[in-house]
């Protein structure tokens, strides 16, 4: 008798061991924080498939690889959007802008937005900041596109490194640089109907050249002014 009660006592007792029930536990906290890494990246989904798959072929398939449509996952990058409260448009696109393209007109994607760089050939003469006969045409065309939208435009004077006369009005070129980029300004809001609300003026002076100073053609380009529809919105109502 006394040795069937030994054998009955050293049975196993039913249901899964003690560490597999410490195991699973452990697991299931590895899933969670894979889970918690992966929604604060941006991770491709067939990428994600194939790591969930490797994940659960580790754990002896005992977890079942999650079904993720495509499109679903979220995206981490930030996007800018319109603030609804401020009456924000979407801005122009860069096809917009084809019709006031041309030789002395360059229109490019940026990151604050989109830049129009116009060149001095059409806007000013060498150190001064009164605009040409015909940049005042382009600059309505200019106006024409941008108009309609809220998006703050940032408008940059700059000059060629051409010194300045004695009698000219301006003390350096940063001055000089301001003033073309005001003469803008106030044209655009004057002429142009833009709101005075959506325009920042800001000078660069000689310091950012796109080409050779040695030559006319050269200064012409830096001689230029450049306006950034910017993806920042006035806070007021429609234009």
């Amino acid at each position: 008798m006394a040795k069937k009660r030994n054998r009955q006592e050293e049975e196993p007792e039913a249901g899964a061991p003690e560490w597999m029930t410490t195991y699973g536990d452990m697991m299931t906290l590895l899933m969670t924080f894979f889970v918690l890494i992966v929604s604060f990246s941006e991770v491709k989904e067939e990428k994600l498939m194939q790591v969930l798959s490797s994940f659960r072929e580790a754990l002896g398939g005992r977890f079942d690889t999650p079904h993720l449509p495509i499109g679903s996952m979220p995206s981490t990058r930030p996007e800018i959007q319109p603030n609804p409260n401020e009456g924000g448009k979407d801005i122009a696109s860069v096809d917009a802008y084809e019709s006031i393209r041309g030789p002395d007109v360059k229109v490019e994607t940026v990151d604050e937005g989109t830049k129009i760089t116009l060149g001095g050939k059409i806007l000013f003469e060498e150190g001064r900041a009164e605009l040409k006969s015909g940049a005042e045409q382009k600059l309505l065309e200019v106006a024409g596109v941008v108009r309609g939208y809220l998006n703050k435009i940032d408008i940059r004077g700059h000059t060629s490194s051409t010194l300045l006369p004695p009698d000219s009005p301006f003390k350096d070129h940063m001055d000089l640089s301001y003033a073309r980029a005001r003469v803008i300004a106030d044209f655009l809001i004057e002429q142009g109907h833009i709101l005075e609300e959506r325009v920042r003026v800001s000078a660069a002076g000689k310091s950012d050249i796109l080409a050779s100073n040695l030559y006319p053609e050269g200064r012409s380009q830096n001689d230029r002014a450049e306006l950034i529809v910017t993806t920042e919105y006035i806070s007021m109502g429609g234009e």
